[in-house]
């Protein structure tokens, strides 16, 4: 019997998400990467950010009530955790932010857990889908699967499988020009994949671990800036993106 054509398009989507595990070095057997020890000050509470660790990690503000929530789907092979100082300003600037747990710590077998996120705060108004390395691949995998998101963030990550359409939701890129694992000719491909109102910027000296706090990753380059610069730059980005789409 001839395969459909979304079985098709499914088992080529899997292939793909699987060689980009592999050739990142994230593969179903790899350590995990959890949160540097010097970093966990992240996971504390205070008067504004309340962290609550079950198997997700959420990031709740304390002064406000959030409209919108930020799903961030970690990278390969690392745990929801080492994100914490990263994502710590958005929560404090009104956002939820929910890092889920992915099974065998690999998006790539939890395609849709936002789902799952979702259900669980039906008071949120709108939704943001976020994602670091392959983490961020798959997220945009879901978004163009599910829809309904206001807006998707990209860090050292970018589609890889099929164009967005013209009303798909504004997307923002960052990479750090010392990545060792993201190349120029990836970065133009994801160019022009993307629907309008979208912006792709380059972190003079970032590279790309340490978006996260896990330590160094392999076949990574060496960054020229300290990991504290590149969350601070990468936060001001993602927040004066959603700043300018009203969210």
């Amino acid at each position: 019997m001839a395969k459909s054509s979304s079985t098709l398009r499914l088992g080529l989507t899997f292939g793909v998400w699987v060689t980009l595990a592999l050739t990142s070095g994230c593969g179903l057997f790899s350590p995990t990467a959890s949160l540097l020890d010097n970093e966990r000050w992240a996971l504390s509470d205070d008067s504004l950010v309340q962290v609550v660790q079950d198997e997700d990690v959420l990031l709740l503000p304390q002064q406000v009530a959030p409209r919108t929530g930020i799903i961030f789907y970690p990278g390969g092979k690392v745990q929801p955790q080492a994100y914490a100082p990263l994502l710590r300003p958005l929560a404090r600037e009104g956002y939820l932010v929910v890092v889920p747990v992915m099974r065998q710590d690999l998006a790539i077998l939890s395609k849709d857990r936002a789902m799952d996120v979702r259900e669980m705060y039906p008071e949120i108004e709108q939704w943001v889908l976020a994602g670091h390395s392959l983490g961020g691949t798959v997220a945009t995998g879901h978004a163009l699967d599910e829809g309904d998101y206001a807006a998707v963030l990209l860090l050292a990550a970018y589609p890889t499988q099929r164009r967005y359409p013209e009303d798909g939701p504004p997307t923002l890129l960052l990479f750090g020009t010392e990545d060792g694992l993201v190349t120029a000719d990836d970065r133009l491909r994801a160019q022009r994949l993307l629907p309008p109102r979208s912006d792709l910027q380059l972190i003079a000296g970032a590279n790309h671990a340490q978006f996260g706090a896990y330590g160094a990753q392999a076949e990574d380059g060496i960054a020229t800036i300290l990991p504290a610069e590149q969350w601070r730059i990468s936060q001001e980005a993602m927040l004066d993106f959603l700043d300018h789409l009203g969210l």
